[in-house]
């Protein structure tokens, strides 16, 4: 018998809410790298799943979930910043950490910002000492625009 799991990546539906809340909390209490803009706590999986189905018909924000069989493992976030902008934010629980999740939920939302969005350019915020994930976007095409004493801010431009 295998110990194999099959790993995935798809979008988020409205009913995936209650397990997205759910991974959000595990990965905040996991990690010094991922913050969020709210408090967690006072997201309902009702105004959840209402804010996906907002996202999903924008054309420019998207939420993608990385699975593991039936349970959430990771997510990957593209939400608009100004008329042609999306920063990024990716997140994969510390048990799925260094088998190339990150990698592809980054590709994903590439692929997504090159071919489905209104988007022409990727941003995004990265702690100077996350040195795994620094290196996945210098590799997928993203370079440094500027930093501080902690973080680094990069971009990606699409290449038409």
């Amino acid at each position: 018998m295998s110990n194999e799991v099959e790993v995935g990546i798809r979008s988020a539906e409205p009913i995936d809410a209650s397990a997205m809340l759910a991974l959000l909390k595990q990965l905040q209490s996991e990690s010094d790298f991922f913050e969020l803009d709210v408090e967690i706590d006072e997201v309902t999986p009702q105004s959840e799943a209402q804010q996906i189905e907002l996202l999903n018909g924008s054309g420019t924000n998207i939420i993608l979930l990385a699975t593991a069989d039936d349970n959430l493992i990771g997510i990957g976030t593209v939400q608009q910043i100004n008329d042609d902008t999306g920063e990024i934010g990716i997140a994969v629980l510390n048990d799925f950490q260094n088998i190339g999740l990150g990698t592809m939920l980054v590709d994903e939302l590439i692929n997504w910002q090159t071919n489905y969005s209104k988007l022409t350019k990727l941003n995004l915020e990265v702690k100077k000492d996350n040195q795994p994930a620094i290196h996945i976007y210098h590799k997928l095409g993203f370079k440094n625009q500027s930093e501080t004493k902690q973080t680094i801010w990069m971009k990606k431009e699409s290449e038409d």
